[in-house]
């Protein structure tokens, strides 16, 4: 995702830092402007138009 990309979504903007290069760090889009995935250091909170989820008290790992 590139920066131009990224003037576009209010919501990525909002979220994330962007690196030197331009590139976004931590965010994955898979459907454009839909759904995105990410890694953050706490949940924000859902609105009307977001919906944000954390998989992390749902999976249990094996050592």
């Amino acid at each position: 995702m590139t920066l131009d990309s990224l003037k576009h979504s209010a919501i990525l903007s909002t979220l994330f830092k962007m690196a030197d290069d331009n590139e976004l760090i931590g965010a994955s889009e898979f459907i454009k402007d839909r759904l995105y995935f990410a890694t953050l250091r706490s949940k924000p909170k859902s609105t009307a138009n977001t919906h944000y989820f954390c998989t992390d008290d749902e999976f249990v790992y094996e050592k």
